[in-house]
């Protein structure tokens, strides 16, 4: 039997593996623990990161809509400033007329306030309007980020509660293709400016239609260096030129007015020349005469599109040939003195051959004078013809026929008319179709130019000489208007008429005669019009629409020297022709009652600028800046306009400015402004934008105009409201959802 041994060593070694085994997979327990706990805490570090991403994308997006909204919410309230800053007058009823009152400026400030609010809703939720598509347009990632949502809007525009509110406007933010995205909401609150804005300050001028104005020069405008090497461009602001007029030099071209609501005033107490092209697009044009072409400058176009005005105190002459002329919507020549000395009797006289002459888009055509024969004699007096419009040649119709002039007795020269012996030559007229037309005691008068008479047909009033030129156009009314026909009237008419067929002639181009006039235009005109159409010839007749001309012709010229003086018309609103045929000792502009006291004395410049102010400068002031812009006051010698500037504001005294390129603004001088510019560059008011902007800005330069050297008020300009003023973004928050 074996013996069991209590203190026998035991043996271990398999318990020590499972112990090993054991801490193995706790280890390996805790690890998987640690590495799920890592992988789970990085996917939510990525997570966050980009919800970060994707949030401040959208609070930037946020920012790029308040930034280009706000933008839009100021130009909005100075678009609508501007509409009613332009015309500040009501019409008030006093004493059996009306008279234009000032809007005081807490009146403009409602009617802005009204015209703000429904204009920004117009935009932002007018019929057929997407308010998110409007406000997602300022995004500049529109495929990460879009204005998704927003709530009912909010509206009441009245003077007493006036707001604009979109509630709950919600931007998103998704990046990429991921599904990663965040949201912002606001409330978005348009607003009026709590200060009034300043329309009418009275402690300052508010004489500003200079503002209107692309061109002041006192001296007058040259398009053109004078030597025939061609200009070429455009004027789309209002100019003024002095007496020395608008001048389009040979090889030249110009167009003026605005494409657009925006029309150009043209005015000038001195003629426009036309000896290149020219084309008036829109707007009105007041001047002395108009020349197309002359005796060595041929081929000239000059056209006036329907929507413009042209007011003309003297007449349109076509003197070049091959010239053609085209009118616009109104025609209104308003010389009436109806004598061949002094005064302005307004005309169209045509000396050219083979020229084209259309009126055809005429609405309104008024011709108060009549065409005169000027002698240019110190022995002669000019004669006066029956025609508004005059043709060099139909001027033969007035002489004395030679079938009534013969030979005085012992005479043995052929009788001629024009004669170079007055004693050779006897006229008896009692046998002339027209004799009863005549004055009965001098039934011509004989005028001599040099060593030439020439004896012409004296009538008894001008409507019988108008009569008189009927006559020989018109058989059927011949037949009716003359009583003793005498016997040779059948060879009288034919002869008188072949001067006036052959003249026409003069207008055949490519076979095709032009002298027209529209068929349904209101007509008034002192003498006949001749017209040619189809070939045949007859004369337009005068509608009945002007009953007192010698008024209506007053109101124009009155019209006009208040115009050349204060650069406005006071008559564009005004429905009355003769509104101001009296000159009343006041009228008012943009609200503001002015005297007509020396209207004529003062010339415009004089009132826009402080003249004495700028003698006492005796050095230039130019500041060029780095927007393209400059501010400057020139006071010694020519100045250039340099290739850099795009615009500005330049004042010149006893000087002259030459712009050879592009340039907004205003420019201001007592002498001449020279265009010498290429194929397309324009000169622009900017509709009073760059010129007001710096005239606010530089008071080195705007103490030198009236109208700002009192600018003092406690209301505020729009170029001085912030986007904080207009529009506030509200209840902000982040990653909103209904």
């Amino acid at each position: 039997m074996k013996q069991i041994l209590f203190n026998k060593k035991l043996n271990n070694k398999g318990s020590s593996l499972m112990f090993v085994l054991i801490a193995i997979a706790f280890v390996s327990i805790l690890t998987a623990v640690i590495i799920s706990a890592a992988t789970t805490n990085y996917r939510l570090k990525v997570m966050n990161n980009r919800t970060q991403k994707t949030f401040y994308s959208a609070e930037i997006a946020l920012g790029e809509v308040y930034a280009g909204f706000g933008k839009t919410s100021c130009d909005t309230l100075e678009e609508e400033y501007l509409n009613i800053a332009k015309n500040l007058t009501t019409q008030i009823y006093i004493d059996g007329e009306y008279f234009a009152v000032n809007i005081d400026n807490a009146a403009a400030n409602k009617e802005l306030k009204r015209n703000f609010f429904a204009s920004m809703y117009a935009k932002l939720a007018g019929v057929g309007v997407d308010t998110n598509a409007v406000l997602s347009q300022y995004l500049t990632d529109p495929a990460g980020a879009s204005v998704i949502d927003h709530g009912a809007i909010l509206y009441e525009n009245s003077d007493t509660n006036a707001y604009l509110i979109i509630p709950d406007v919600v931007i998103s933010y998704k990046e990429g293709d991921n599904d990663y995205f965040s949201t912002v909401a606001v409330d978005v609150h348009v607003r009026y400016p709590a200060e009034e804005i300043d329309f009418i300050s009275n402690t300052k001028s508010n004489l500003q239609t200079f503002l209107e104005y692309s061109i002041i020069a006192m001296d007058g405008v040259k398009v053109g260096d004078g030597a025939g090497s061609g200009s070429h461009g455009s004027i789309a602001g209002g100019v003024y030129a002095g007496d020395n007029g608008i001048n389009i030099d040979a090889n030249s071209s110009l167009m003026l007015g605005d494409v657009g609501e925006h029309k150009s005033q043209i005015v000038t107490p001195g003629n426009l020349n036309v000896y290149g092209a020219l084309e008036f697009k829109n707007g009105d044009l007041w001047c002395k005469n108009i020349n197309v072409g002359s005796e060595s400058n041929h081929n000239i176009t000059a056209t006036f599109n329907n929507d413009t005005r042209l007011y003309v105190s003297d007449d349109l002459n076509i003197q070049g040939n091959g010239c053609s002329v085209s009118l616009g919507s109104e025609y209104v020549g308003y010389g009436s003195s109806g004598t061949v000395s002094g005064g302005s009797s307004s005309a169209i006289i045509i000396n050219g051959r083979d020229s084209s002459f259309s009126a055809t888009n005429l609405s309104k055509f008024v011709l108060a004078g009549r065409a005169y024969i000027n002698f240019d004699s110190d022995t002669a007096t000019n004669y006066m013809t029956a025609d508004s419009l005059g043709i060099k040649g139909i001027q033969k119709i007035y002489l004395v026929p030679l079938a009534y002039m013969k030979q005085s007795p012992g005479y043995t020269m052929t009788v001629t008319n024009p004669t170079t012996d007055m004693d050779s030559v006897e006229v008896d007229l009692t046998g002339f179709f027209g004799y009863e037309l005549l004055d009965s005691e001098n039934p011509y008068v004989i005028n001599k130019i040099e060593d030439v008479y020439y004896y012409y047909l004296n009538f008894k009033d001008k409507e019988a000489q108008r009569k008189y030129v009927k006559c020989i156009i018109n058989e059927t009314y011949f037949n009716t208007a003359i009583v003793n026909k005498g016997v040779n009237f059948v060879t009288d008419r034919n002869d008188l008429k072949k001067y006036i067929t052959d003249s026409m002639e003069q207008f055949t181009i490519n076979g095709i005669i032009e002298v027209d006039f529209a068929a349904n235009a209101k007509f008034y005109t002192q003498g006949n019009l001749y017209e040619v159409t189809g070939g045949a010839m007859g004369s337009a007749e005068n509608s009945d629409e002007i009953t007192n001309i010698d008024m209506w012709c007053m109101d124009k010229n009155n019209r006009f020297s208040i115009l050349k003086s204060y650069l406005y018309d006071v008559g564009r609103n005004n429905g009355s022709d003769i509104a101001y045929a009296s000159m009343p000792g006041s009228f008012y502009i943009f609200g503001h009652q002015y005297s007509t006291t020396n209207v004529g004395d003062i010339s415009a410049y004089e009132r826009i600028l402080d003249i004495a102010a700028l003698e006492k400068r005796t050095d230039n002031y130019i500041d060029l800046r780095a927007d393209g812009t400059v501010s400057a006051v020139i006071v010694n010698g020519t100045y250039t306009v340099p290739d850099g500037v795009t615009g500005g504001v330049i004042v010149a005294y006893n000087e002259d400015i030459i712009v050879r390129n592009s340039f907004e603004g205003l420019i201001l001088t007592n002498g001449t402004v020279t265009t010498i510019t290429d194929s397309g560059e324009l000169i622009t008011d900017g509709v009073r934008d760059v010129a007001s902007r710096i005239l606010d800005e530089d008071l080195t330069l705007s103490q030198y105009f009236y109208a700002y050297q009192m600018q003092t008020s406690d209301s505020r300009f729009t170029s001085e409201v912030d986007v904080e003023d207009v529009l506030t973004f509200e209840n902000w928050r982040k990653n909103y959802a209904d």
